[in-house]
């Protein structure tokens, strides 16, 4: 992988996937990212990244989103939910990444509201 990564660039999912094969063979973020020439940054971001639904992965994979909108949908861990936000996405004229992320914490209340820091934790 690190021998293609200098002649042609990888599909970012690629990329994705050999970070997560990597990981879970027991290395750390630090040697993958030595491994690749790249920042521990990057690799905590393509970690995450790799973690979405695999709907979600596939989609990407076909064209179906962009980088920008498969970066929005980390926001929530939970897959049930980002499949249902992908569903949604498709019947609206909005697909930009900060709707994804509004579609998913729709439910939440920031910790800076009044009534989080009224009730606490």
């Amino acid at each position: 992988l690190a021998e293609n990564v200098q002649r042609a660039p990888l599909h970012p999912l690629d990329q994705f996937r050999a970070f997560l094969a990597l990981r879970e063979k027991g290395q750390s973020e630090e040697e993958i990212a030595a491994a690749f020439f790249v920042s521990v940054v990057v690799v905590k971001q393509r970690l995450k990244l790799a973690s979405l639904s695999s709907k979600l992965l596939d989609t990407y994979a076909e064209d179906g989103l962009t980088l920008d909108q498969l970066m929005a949908f980390t926001v929530s861990g939970d897959h049930e939910r980002q499949e249902q936000v992908l569903e949604r996405l498709s019947q609206t004229y909005d697909k930009q990444p900060y709707a994804i992320r509004r579609m998913l914490t729709e439910g939440a209340v920031r910790a800076s509201d009044k009534r989080a820091r009224f009730i606490g934790i």
